[in-house]
């Protein structure tokens, strides 16, 4: 048969790849990146809030910062 490769040598050259794969970089100074606020409403409920948010700002960031009563530029 062609295939002479068993199991066991297949196995051990995916762990040896594997160990090659080096952990990613931990980035440094990451503070200053904006990070997303997720949550989930109803459909409905959705449409309300984009509506209400967008009669305070274009910006829905801005617009949810200003309706909590938050400087949006700090």
């Amino acid at each position: 048969m062609g295939n002479t490769k068993t199991n066991t040598e297949s196995r051990e050259q995916f762990a040896e790849s594997s160990a090659k794969i080096r952990s990613p970089r931990i980035e440094k100074d990451t503070n200053a990146l904006p990070s997303a606020l997720t949550f989930f409403l109803q459909t409905h409920q959705r449409r309300s809030v984009l509506k209400a948010l967008k009669q305070l700002s274009p910006d829905r960031s801005v617009a949810i910062l200003t309706a909590l009563g938050l400087d949006p530029s700090a």
